[in-house]
């Protein structure tokens, strides 16, 4: 399948010493460069037919701990990408190619569009395939891009493919390569999305701060600068509250924020998404950049609740949480995980698995699965494993706003959530589905978890989305989060969950997506929930 061929690319005289399908990342002594190297065999490659079979015989290609990439009608190949600070003229990015060959009789097979998490995904037998893709004029084995700004800082993404193609010269693998990353300017820095200050400021309606006041007093024991601002100070459209938000932070930045309400009392603003001309979206009063920003400078959440004994609730089981004073513990470290039986390279069972299998590695939880082809996989099974406590659950499947329809059989829906008895560990709960995480006071999934009924059950964060979402990017993000939790978690619920977002800007090659997944994901619960007491 392979055949030899000489390619004129950049030389360098660096080395790799074995084989091995990951990245190395290599800082130079001086700091003035960063080297990502890289030494595969053909036993890395997977190369099978494609179902997907006009125009062309095609091939999946992958690569064993590569991400692949999805950028709907061109070849989907192995890629890893990295996050620099810095705009993208400012680095000089080569490839050094020690070892390369072509692969005959192979056209990769183009990424697949995806329908929305509301829809099933769509049987083809003619492949969504862009002809400019596949005779772009040069075989390009790295990338250069500006992701967006944060916090006044841009951000570059570097991109490496050891794979490129295009009809008319074939596929070309670099097995063995280095790039080489040189700033222009300063020492090159990877980019992580972080707070870099401990200010706290908390909106909301001024009948609730009182009720705050244990939370309150908790941040500040912890050292962080709280400030409550009421709503009526503040405006009473998004306007105003865009207006009076980004004049504050002008004043003094501030790393973190909360709104305590709903939507229908606490504004919001709408913004167009690809599934949705009007996606609820607090996102663009914490993007201080100018226009077109879409990263967020505030790592921010919203308590969906409507009266001052449902924030009672809340904050109850917060404290609960941070203090492990749990009436029974034994559900500590319990995991649930819940898959619809879809998706493919990967399917959603294999989404799952990769999200909760950092947590397992490092505290050795345990990951109780209700998978939607398993006759265990039901609702009134789930119910139970949340009545022996849980902490982490990650759901990814269908979602219709009040049901998680991915299971088998009958949907478990928010009467299942009320119905869960108090007094044991209540997880943070990932959905990775449809219209579950709106904050409109309909009492959707995430407002029911939240505010837990009369029980005060449920879960004591959620994080989901507030229309249809896309397919991939969310569950990407999802893998993401639980990782950082694994990497680091002497840290805030809001910051793990950021760097989850930040995880999908790096490893999804689709730009316009991996940005919108900032518009409808919303944190429910208090961004700054204490993450050190896992264990």
């Amino acid at each position: 399948m392979y055949k030899s061929a000489l390619i004129l690319l950049a030389i360098f005289m660096t080395g790799v010493s074995s084989a091995s399908s990951e990245i190395q990342k290599t800082i130079l002594d001086d700091k003035k460069e960063i080297q990502l190297s890289w030494k595969l065999t053909a036993s890395n490659l997977s190369i099978v037919d494609s179902n997907l079979e006009t125009p062309f015989l095609f091939k999946d290609i992958s690569l064993e701990n590569w991400q692949q990439s999805k950028t709907v009608g061109a070849a989907s190949l192995p890629f890893k990408s990295f996050l620099f600070e810095g705009d993208p003229q400012d680095f000089e990015v080569t490839l050094d190619a020690k070892d390369v060959s072509f692969i005959d009789e192979l056209v990769p097979a183009p990424a697949q569009k995806k329908p929305c998490r509301c829809d099933i995904v769509p049987w083809k037998f003619s492949a969504d395939y862009k002809d400019e893709y596949y005779n772009r004029e040069n075989l390009l084995h790295i990338k250069k891009e500006l992701i967006g700004v944060f916090k006044g800082k841009k951000i570059t993404k570097v991109s490496v493919y050891p794979i490129a193609y295009n009809h008319t010269k074939g596929a070309r693998f670099v097995s063995e390569g280095t790039v080489h990353i040189k700033s222009k300017k300063s020492t090159p820095h990877f980019f992580k999305m972080k707070a870099n200050d401990k200010n706290y400021n908390i909106f909301a309606h001024s009948r609730f701060e009182s009720t705050l006041s244990p939370l309150i007093k908790l941040r500040k024991e912890q050292g962080f600068n709280v400030n409550f601002f009421a709503l009526e100070n503040i405006g009473h459209d998004s306007i105003g509250i865009k207006e009076f938000i980004h004049s504050l932070y002008e004043k003094e930045a501030f790393s973190y924020a909360l709104i305590i309400g709903h939507e229908e009392e606490f504004p919001t603003e709408y913004v167009r998404t690809q599934f949705d001309m009007s996606t609820p979206s607090d996102m663009l009063y914490y993007t201080m950049d100018g226009e077109g920003d879409v990263i967020p400078d505030v790592l921010y959440g919203r308590l969906s609740v409507e009266t001052t004994q449902e924030l009672e609730r809340v904050i109850e089981k917060t404290i609960e949480f941070e203090n492990r004073s749990w009436e029974n513990s034994t559900g500590a470290s319990e995991m649930i995980a819940i898959a619809s039986d879809e998706g493919s390279a990967p399917d959603d069972v294999e989404y799952v698995r990769d999200m909760q299998s950092p947590l397992t590695e490092k505290f050795n939880w345990k990951s109780n699965e209700f998978f939607q082809a398993n006759e265990s996989g039901n609702a009134d099974n789930i119910v139970a494993q949340f009545n022996q406590g849980s902490i982490w659950l990650n759901y990814i499947g269908h979602g219709t706003g009040f049901e998680w329809p991915s299971v088998y059989g009958r949907e478990f829906n928010t009467r299942d959530i009320a119905s869960i008895s108090s007094g044991k560990v209540k997880p943070v709960v990932i959905d990775v589905a449809c219209q579950n995480g709106r904050f409109s006071n309909e009492g959707r999934m995430g407002e029911t978890f939240i505010r837990g009924g009369e029980a005060n059950s449920g879960a004591v964060a959620y994080y989901g989305g507030s229309v249809d979402i896309s397919w991939d990017p969310p569950a990407i993000m999802a893998i993401g989060i639980n990782r950082a939790v694994s990497e680091n978690n002497q840290r805030r619920l809001v910051d793990v969950v950021f760097e989850g977002q930040s995880y999908l800007l790096e490893n999804l090659d689709d730009r316009e997506a991996a940005l919108e997944n900032f518009v409808w994901y919303h944190l429910q619960g208090d961004p700054l929930l204490n993450l050190s007491n896992l264990k």
